[in-house]
């Protein structure tokens, strides 16, 4: 089952998925771009979400922390889907 991801209000991020079990979190950015963090643990997932600025959290704490991986890059048209 694909993993369902949903908007968040960030100019740095269009939309977050996080499977618990995988601890994976996977991050749309604007462009269309998508990467997967993998070793994500759930708190740090929870910090982001409740962070007052979500793309200065990720950056800080998740973009080079935790090793990641370009999933896929998608046009602007194609973006809409909300799920990977």
């Amino acid at each position: 089952m694909p993993m369902r991801m949903f908007e968040v209000e960030s100019s740095a991020i269009k939309s977050l998925g996080y499977d618990p079990e995988k601890e994976r979190l996977v991050v749309q950015f604007p462009r269309g771009v998508t990467w997967a963090y993998v070793e994500v643990p759930a708190k740090e997932y929870c910090r982001l979400l409740a962070a007052e600025s979500i793309g200065s959290y990720f950056s800080r704490h998740i973009r080079n922390t935790y090793a990641g991986v370009k999933v896929k890059e998608i046009s602007d048209e194609a973006s809409s889907a909300d799920e990977v």
